[in-house]
């Protein structure tokens, strides 16, 4: 059952895009780190060669470089896209239970936060209906008698 169909916008810009940043660059910083250690390590194989080695050492730090930045193009873009698609899962919840809680406190919410199946916090999610039960069930008892008949039956 889906109950609020996903967007293509960022539903939290603020943690989606720090989340997605911080992946990006343990990333990025992941590759640096390799590509330095495979210069070092390439450029004592060289010093080792008897014919030619200068000619490597002089030659190693473009290659280096231009693996480099192939490298962090396409795990950039990759990392960005996966941590698009898995933040959502996340950010999404958190919308929901503010929205939720919102409309709570505001006496418009009768029935259950539900979130989709598949995002992050299932548990959270019976946690913040058992904790607002009594006040939905207070708000239900508030109302007119036909427009809490009506939000009965629309959750």
């Amino acid at each position: 059952m889906n109950v609020h169909p996903r967007r293509r916008k960022l539903i939290r810009p603020g943690l989606q895009l720090r989340l997605i940043f911080l992946f990006a660059s343990i990333a990025s910083f992941s590759l640096l780190l390799h590509q330095l250690l495979l210069f070092r390590r390439l450029s004592k194989l060289a010093a080792l060669a008897p014919d030619g080695g200068n000619w490597i050492v002089g030659r190693l730090p473009q290659f280096v470089y231009e693996d480099l930045l192939v490298s962090v193009a396409v795990l950039v873009g990759v990392t960005i896209l996966v941590g698009l698609h898995e933040t959502f899962r996340i950010a999404g919840p958190v919308y929901r239970f503010e929205h939720f809680l919102k409309a709570v406190i505001g006496g418009t919410e009768s029935g259950e936060c539900r979130i989709r199946a598949g995002d992050e916090f299932q548990d959270l999610c019976s946690l913040i209906n058992q904790a607002t039960q009594a006040q939905r069930d207070l708000n239900m008892r508030d109302l007119p008698e036909e427009s809490a008949e009506e939000m009965k039956k629309s959750a």
